[in-house]
């Protein structure tokens, strides 16, 4: 009887200690993303890359890769003011960000070159998380930003 008796605090102790974690669960967004670009009139690279996202506080980030646009080199670094006209909120070049919500933004810019020079990508989560569909603008900054050319962007987690 005292074996019994021993044996339930025991297991219960064993449950606890094997469901418990340091981390809590498993975050389905960070990790490892594989990314599509589909349907770009002009020549895009690249079309197919992989992105790591990682969480900074509260938001997910990522890095984007170096593109290329009609041969135009897209690799800018630094930053830009948008948002309101108090211009509350600031894009780092060459970083995709959560936005608000399930909405990532990021951009990647041509410096110096002229026309078509900025990929703006607009993407969201699907409701389970482990799925973006959005699309990447080529804006032409010379313009007024106007788009000059877009594809669609699919990511898969894994």
């Amino acid at each position: 009887m005292i074996r019994s008796r021993t044996s339930v605090p025991l297991l219960a102790l064993a449950a606890l200690v094997a469901c418990s974690s340091n981390t809590g669960p498993n975050d389905p967004v960070q990790g490892t993303w594989h990314v599509a670009v589909v349907g770009m009139t002009n020549t895009f690279s690249p079309t197919s890359f992989t992105i790591t996202v990682g969480k900074t506080g509260s938001l997910y980030t990522s890095p984007l890769p170096a593109m290329t646009y009609n041969g135009v080199a897209l690799d800018s670094t630094g930053s830009d003011d948008f948002g309101t006209q108090t211009k509350d909120s600031v894009m780092a070049y060459g970083t995709l960000v959560q936005l608000v919500g399930d909405t990532l933004v990021g951009a990647r810019v041509g410096r110096g070159a002229a026309g078509c020079k900025i990929a703006l990508v607009v993407a969201h989560f699907n409701s389970k998380r482990d799925s973006i569909t959005g699309f990447v603008f080529m804006l032409d900054s010379s313009a007024g930003f106007s788009e000059c050319d877009a594809a669609t962007v699919l990511a898969t987690k894994g």
